[in-house]
């Protein structure tokens, strides 16, 4: 057997994380994340086909006849095809290793940004929503309870945070779930009573 190509070869296709994963070690909700590098499961790959060619130049290099004509002998297969590749397979192991834990940080941090940005829009609904708020608690106070609902339409398009600040306040929630009085106009009118009848009996 020759295999004097092949850890070219794998070296080619094998990526390497050490390099190209660059992922903090701190959380900070400025850095751009990039969670989706395929560079550790190459180089798995990478280490387990130089592993296997170290096998088998090895194993080749030991069970050829000394006599036979080779262009690096036993002792230079072994070398250069058998603990060359293992070097380098320990080398792409460790690179997938690290490049597998920064994969892992880089998600917890996805996490992480994902919380930071709810807590960001809550604070910015709470900051818009907070005259509104104070309006409708002064305006329940007074009981004024259509000035009340009036707002609460505004704080509802705001969104759930800020409507829920809004119901929190026990005077509005009594003004918005508070029965509207129907209209006079809108009333049936009453039935006319009967009158008793006029006159005595015959």
């Amino acid at each position: 057997m020759r295999w004097s190509s092949s850890p070219i070869v794998v070296l080619a296709l094998a990526g390497c994380s050490l390099a190209s994963v660059n992922v903090p070690q701190t959380f900070n909700p400025h850095d751009q994340l990039d969670c989706d590098s395929a560079s550790p499961v190459a180089d798995a790959v990478g280490a387990s086909l130089l592993f296997l060619v170290a096998s088998l130049a090895t194993l080749d290099a030991l069970t050829s006849d000394a006599n036979e004509p080779s262009f690096l002998g036993n002792e230079g297969q072994l070398v250069l095809l058998g603990a060359a590749p293992a070097a380098m397979g320990l080398i792409y192991t460790a690179s997938a290793i690290y490049g597998s834990r920064a994969i892992a940080r880089c998600r917890g941090f996805e996490e992480q940004l994902a919380a930071y940005e709810r807590e960001r829009e809550k604070s910015a609904q709470m900051k818009s929503a907070q005259p509104w708020l104070e309006w409708a608690a002064r305006s329940a106070k007074y009981g004024d309870c259509e000035k009340v609902k009036e707002l609460a339409d505004k704080v509802h398009e705001l969104g759930p945070e800020a409507y829920r600040a809004l119901v929190s306040n026990v005077a509005v929630t009594r003004c918005l779930f508070a029965p509207t009085a129907p209209s006079p106009l809108l009333d049936e009118p009453s039935p006319e009573q009967p009158q008793p009848p006029s006159g005595g009996a015959p």
